[in-house]
């Protein structure tokens, strides 16, 4: 058999088990996309399957002012809805299942260009361990699951597509044409993902080190390949971003580089110039800028104007700090192959640009991993390469004067790659982050409420209430405009004060009112902000709900932080929910014991005759909660001691529990999620989906607004 037709079908074996490995989830016949960005390019799809075009502006998003439509590149949305057009017959018309299958199509086109990729830095060999390493790679995986709609698998796509390209285009003689299509797929990049830039710097910043080493060498220099990469880049860029003078400059540098052949004398001088107008160009936009600025993200606090602002970056998962643990499970032995392909390479005659790019590529990659984990998606691909690339050189060298090796050579492959094996198997396997509870919630309001609602949950939720309940959010994953409604939500949940909490959603009676709420900087700055403050989430005749669930309580020390934010110093109050992780049950003959793990205690629960009571374990001893919150029969009950250690326990199942303590029991958080707003006037709890409640808010107090709790006096102990 010939070796082509050999790589072709393990190329194509490749392909058929990346794609098995990601499609448990779909299989199992759950159509809800996996976490929360995926809604949003969801419902962009929607719109231009119905419409034709995305919103110009959006007013499902970020109300009461809404943000523009193009605010996300327009790339991958188009995707999902002319795809869609093409292949939803396959889900029998429906959007929500296509976007889930639609990932398919990224990952056959990154495991392609993967194989070109290897093929391009070694050869045939190194295509098809760097096709399988980027399609078995635990990281690879878990970023481009089926049921994952995202740009993730795109990323791939556009950074292999420019890799292979900028390669082709600056090997010996240097290739015109490739330097083009390396500079046409950035500006695709662009309309595919905000963070291209890196791509960006890491072609142009290759791009001169090849040069100033042939300078160093003595060998002739030629400034074309780099100016016509750019220019394929910037042209598009500038008109797609109405930069329609700066379009027309280089439109005419790129005619005067096209024609430099009637400047014989002047050659040099044309593209040089060319050259400069390029990078002017680069640093009047702010490309040169953008790597520090990624590395800020993590800071606490940020200054504007005089005034300090929260940032939400360390509170993003995404932004979480990359640890060696994180590595190892997610990218095993090809963080030591890695390396190796580097020396491989150095080995190599005639493989200078490529040492060169794959530095280049560690190096920036290794920067901006800083940020937090999902810029791993960055730092994947070099690796990835690499180890491509030193699995393709440790056959060699093993099958190397002995053909009869080559059983060795399997052998040692396949024990390397036995730990990626173990760890794709657990990567493989999710679970979507909208539980049974949000979905019937979202499906209630979607059902039972005015389409001009609007609903006030935490900013993760947003995109689920655009998409599938389709009404009205006040922010989102997209951040858009997002500090003071942060600000003003986080307020609204943590005053221990009704009317404040109101205020916050229907607009203050007065400025001195919300004076009261938090500081203000002097001066025009600070009436700014107090207008701000001032905003209502919910226009005159305009209904308002709030969705709460369990994770906002999980995280309300940051809702509170937020809430309680001041701008003069910079800083907030925490309020803590200590969120039980179960360590184990235990049924025994009169009751059933469980066991939870807190950040500052021990929780033990015991079952009896359907009545739950709380300790909290210290050592030997079990030290009595000052009260137990649970529902039973549509019920919630709340038995309470007299005395005990401060603190009351929310049971909700054998998988979760919360603890309370003193200082958060007046919070409107805690009176709305758990005890379901007994007591107060202007919420009225209208859905309760166990996990997910939904209120309603209104603008006058209201008597009798929700069912009073049943208060027991908790007299049991274990015997």
């Amino acid at each position: 058999m010939h070796l082509n037709r050999k790589a072709i079908i393990l190329l194509i074996v490749i392909i058929g088990v990346s794609l098995a490995v990601r499609a448990d989830y779909v299989l199992d016949g759950d159509n809800r996309l996996l976490r929360y960005d995926p809604y949003y390019y969801y419902r962009m799809a929607e719109n231009i399957v119905e419409e034709g075009h995305r919103p110009e502006w959006d007013y499902y998003a970020s109300w009461p002012t809404g943000q523009p439509g193009n605010k996300h590149p327009p790339f991958f949305p188009y995707f999902l809805a002319y795809s869609f057009r093409l292949f939803g017959w396959t889900v029998h018309s429906d959007l929500l299942s296509w976007c889930s299958y639609s990932m398919v199509i990224p990952v056959v086109l990154f495991i392609i260009l993967a194989f070109l990729v290897g093929k391009e830095f070694s050869d045939t060999k190194g295509g098809l361990f760097c096709a399988l390493v980027f399609g078995l790679t635990a990281y690879s995986v878990t970023r481009t699951l089926m049921g994952f709609a995202d740009t993730d698998g795109f990323i791939l796509v556009f950074s292999l597509l420019a890799t292979y390209f900028w390669v082709k285009a600056f090997s010996d003689p240097w290739k015109f044409t490739y330097a083009a299509l390396a500079g046409f797929s950035l500006f695709l990049f662009e309309l595919t993902w905000v963070g291209y830039w890196y791509m960006l710097l890491l072609l142009a910043g290759a791009s001169f080190v090849m040069v100033f080493i042939k300078f160093l060498k003595k060998e002739p220099v030629n400034l074309i390949p780099v100016s016509v990469l750019l220019l394929s880049f910037l042209v598009p860029h500038s008109f797609y971003s109405h930069f329609f003078v700066e379009g027309l400059v280089l439109i005419i540098a790129s005619l005067t580089l096209l024609f430099r052949d009637r400047f014989q004398s002047r050659q040099h001088v044309v593209v040089l110039g060319v050259l400069c107008i390029l990078l002017i160009i680069l640093y009047r936009e702010g490309f040169l800028s953008r790597v520090p600025g990624s590395l800020n993200l993590s800071q606490a606090v940020s200054e504007t104007r005089g005034t300090l602002l929260p940032n939400i970056g360390p509170f993003i998962s995404q932004r979480q700090p990359v640890t060696l643990e994180y590595l190892l499970e997610n990218f095993t032995v090809t963080l030591v192959l890695a390396p190796v392909g580097l020396y491989v390479l150095l080995k190599r005659e005639h493989s200078l640009n490529r040492v060169v790019f794959l530095s280049l590529y560690f190096a920036g990659g290794i920067l901006v991993s800083l940020s937090g984990v999902r810029f791993l998606l960055i730092l994947m691909v070099p690796v990835l390469i690499g180890s491509g690339v030193a699995l393709s050189g440790i056959w060699d060298f093993l099958v190397k004067g002995s053909p009869g090796r080559k059983l060795v050579a399997v052998c040692l492959v396949i024990v390397m790659m036995i730990p990626m094996c173990l760890t794709v198997r657990d990567a493989g396997v999710a679970a979507t982050e909208m539980s049974d509870d949000w979905w019937d919630a979202l499906l209630w309001i979607r059902e039972n409420t005015s389409p001009e609602s609007v609903v006030i949950s935490d900013w993760e939720n947003g995109y689920w209430i655009e998409s599938i309940a389709e009404r009205k959010s006040v922010m989102n994953g997209g951040h858009y405009d997002i500090y003071w409604r942060l600000l003003k939500f986080g307020m609204m949940l943590n005053t221990t004060t009704e009317e404040i909490a109101v205020q916050e959603v229907f607009g203050f009676d007065s400025s001195d009112v919300a004076r009261q709420v938090r500081s203000y900087p002097p001066g025009d700055t600070g009436a700014e902000l107090l207008d701000v403050e001032m905003t209502p989430f919910a226009v005159e005749g305009q209904d308002a709900y709030l969705l709460l669930d369990s994770r906002t309580a999980m995280v309300f020390d940051v809702i509170s932080y937020l809430g309680t934010w001041d701008y003069v110093t910079g800083q907030g109050e925490t309020t803590y929910l200590y969120g039980g992780t179960p360590v184990g049950t235990v049924l025994r003959p009169q009751v059933t014991e469980h066991l939870y793990a807190t950040m500052v205690a021990n929780i033990m629960i015991f079952e009896s005759q359907g009545e739950y009571h709380s300790f909290i374990v210290e050592g030997q001893s079990l030290i009595p909660t000052q009260g137990t919150v649970y529902t039973a029969d549509g019920t919630i009950y709340f038995l309470i001691r007299e005395s005990g250690s401060p603190g009351v326990v929310w049971f909700n199942s054998d998988a979760l529990a919360i603890l309370i303590p003193a200082d958060a029991m007046d919070t409107m958080m805690v009176r709305l999620f758990f005890f379901n707003g007994s007591g107060l006037h202007y919420f009225e709890e209208v859905a309760d989906f166990g996990t997910v409640k939904v209120f309603k808010i209104h603008r006058t107090p209201q008597e009798n607004l929700n069912s009073p709790i049943e208060v027991v006096v908790d007299e049991w102990q274990p015997s």
